[in-house]
């Protein structure tokens, strides 16, 4: 992977209060429509600043970004040739274990812009990857894998989602599920983050 390539979503808020800042910069937001982004964001093709502030109507505006190899991974006849990540925790879900509220970690979000203030204000705790032990995978991520025909990780994520968090959190970290990607994406990322110090 050359040049990492981002999907960015708009969280678009119509009355911003200074907590929900502090509580979504500290913690993530949370999603009252289960782990599917696209129900609560809008995706945008690329930041830009000067198309954030054609959008009317909202107070504030989140900027979710996200590595774009975790959401749509590059496949090869059929083969993932980049490890997917799951983005979304779950914290309660319904007697039928479909999620029904879940947590978008911290980590994704990039920042946020105040209308009235015409400016945006980046998220100190703004990341590249998070700790995906105990997540489940978007909807979209999900749907990704089916049409690419990649149907042993479509398989995965749909076991995924059958499982409580504390199962997936105990077993990802027993059998360090995610160790290798983690460390993988880790020295990409920091790579990627000197080279934008060098410039």
């Amino acid at each position: 992977m050359e040049n990492i390539e981002y999907c960015y979503y708009l969280y678009k808020v119509e009355k911003y209060n200074s907590k929900e800042l502090e509580s979504i910069f500290e913690e993530g937001i949370i999603s009252y429509k289960g782990c599917s982004i696209d129900s609560l964001m809008v995706r945008a093709d690329e930041f830009s600043l000067e198309k954030l502030k054609e959008i009317n109507g909202y107070e504030a505006i989140y900027v979710i970004k996200i590595p774009k190899c975790f959401m749509e991974p590059l496949i090869k006849n059929s083969q993932i040739e980049e490890r997917p990540i799951p983005i979304w925790l779950p914290i309660t879900k319904k007697e039928n274990n479909d999620t029904i509220v879940a947590r978008l970690p911290k980590e994704y979000v990039y920042g946020i812009y105040l209308k009235e203030n015409d400016a945006f204000c980046e998220n100190y705790n703004h990341f590249y990857i998070h700790d995906p032990a105990g997540y489940e995978f978007d909807e979209a991520q999900v749907k990704y894998f089916f049409e690419q025909k990649c149907l042993s990780w479509h398989k995965y994520a749909k076991v995924r989602s059958g499982r409580s968090t504390e199962y997936l959190y105990n077993s990802d970290v027993k059998n360090e599920v995610w160790k290798e990607a983690k460390e993988e994406y880790n020295e990409l990322f920091n790579k990627e983050i000197s080279k934008k110090n060098n410039l």
